[in-house]
Protein backbone atom coordinates (compact mmCIF):
# COMPACT_ATOMS: atom_id res chain seq x y z
CA UNK A 1 0.00 0.00 0.00
CA UNK A 2 1.41 3.37 -0.99
CA UNK A 3 1.31 6.32 1.38
CA UNK A 4 2.11 9.87 0.39
CA UNK A 5 3.52 12.63 2.55
CA UNK A 6 5.20 15.95 2.00
CA UNK A 7 8.47 17.01 3.54
CA UNK A 8 11.07 19.71 3.44
CA UNK A 9 14.78 19.02 3.02
CA UNK A 10 16.46 20.34 6.17
CA UNK A 11 20.04 19.22 5.58
CA UNK A 12 22.15 17.21 3.12
CA UNK A 13 25.31 15.57 4.45
CA UNK A 14 27.91 13.84 2.27
CA UNK A 15 28.64 10.78 4.46
CA UNK A 16 31.01 9.02 2.01
CA UNK A 17 31.90 9.67 -1.65
CA UNK A 18 28.82 7.65 -2.70
CA UNK A 19 26.42 8.16 0.22
CA UNK A 20 24.42 11.26 1.12
CA UNK A 21 22.22 11.61 4.16
CA UNK A 22 19.16 13.75 3.48
CA UNK A 23 17.41 14.99 6.60
CA UNK A 24 13.73 15.75 6.09
CA UNK A 25 11.12 17.51 8.16
CA UNK A 26 7.69 15.90 7.71
CA UNK A 27 4.43 17.03 9.29
CA UNK A 28 3.28 13.53 10.20
CA UNK A 29 5.30 10.63 11.61
CA UNK A 30 6.38 8.01 9.07
CA UNK A 31 6.28 4.44 10.37
CA UNK A 32 8.55 1.96 8.61
CA UNK A 33 10.25 -1.38 9.04
CA UNK A 34 13.93 -2.18 8.44
CA UNK A 35 14.61 -2.69 4.74
CA UNK A 36 11.79 -0.48 3.48
CA UNK A 37 12.41 2.45 1.17
CA UNK A 38 10.58 5.45 -0.21
CA UNK A 39 10.32 6.65 -3.77
CA UNK A 40 10.88 10.38 -3.56
CA UNK A 41 9.66 12.93 -6.06
CA UNK A 42 11.55 16.22 -6.01
CA UNK A 43 10.71 19.27 -8.07
CA UNK A 44 13.78 21.30 -8.86
CA UNK A 45 14.06 24.53 -10.79
CA UNK A 46 16.87 25.49 -13.12
CA UNK A 47 16.71 28.92 -14.75
CA UNK A 48 13.03 29.09 -13.81
CA UNK A 49 12.22 25.79 -15.54
CA UNK A 50 10.82 23.09 -13.21
CA UNK A 51 11.73 19.46 -13.63
CA UNK A 52 10.73 16.37 -11.66
CA UNK A 53 13.37 14.01 -10.27
CA UNK A 54 12.36 10.61 -8.85
CA UNK A 55 14.75 8.58 -6.70
CA UNK A 56 14.44 5.64 -4.28
CA UNK A 57 15.92 6.17 -0.82
CA UNK A 58 16.43 3.86 2.14
CA UNK A 59 14.76 4.90 5.35
CA UNK A 60 16.53 5.30 8.65
CA UNK A 61 15.86 7.15 11.87
CA UNK A 62 18.08 8.77 14.43
CA UNK A 63 17.89 6.49 17.47
CA UNK A 64 18.00 9.51 19.77
CA UNK A 65 15.00 11.13 18.09
CA UNK A 66 12.98 8.06 17.09
CA UNK A 67 10.36 6.54 19.38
Amino acid sequence: MATSFRGTVVKVTQETPRVRKITLHVDTPVAFLPGQFVMTVFTKHHNGVPSVVKRPYSLCADPVVAD
